[in-house]
């Protein structure tokens, strides 16, 4: 499969070939990077049901500092 087949296949089911999934939330939910924004990415929340993306913070700190409250 070429990169732009997986690309295509990919963007059939809302998920973005930047994403960088690095905690599952469970039922096909993640929290994830943006590759396309380095070092200066924000963390975003990708919702299999609503098949969309919401940015969660603006960085990794800042989402490490809510993750109590998400825990809770």
């Amino acid at each position: 499969m070429t990169r732009d087949e997986i690309a295509n296949l990919l963007d059939g089911i809302g998920w973005k070939v930047e994403l960088i999934p690095f905690y599952s939330i469970g039922y096909g939910d993640y929290f994830c990077l943006l590759s396309n924004e380095c070092s200066n990415t924000g963390v975003y929340y990708y919702s299999h049901n609503a098949n969309n993306i919401e940015k969660e913070a603006d960085n990794f700190e800042e989402w490490l500092n809510q993750l109590p409250t998400f825990l809770s």
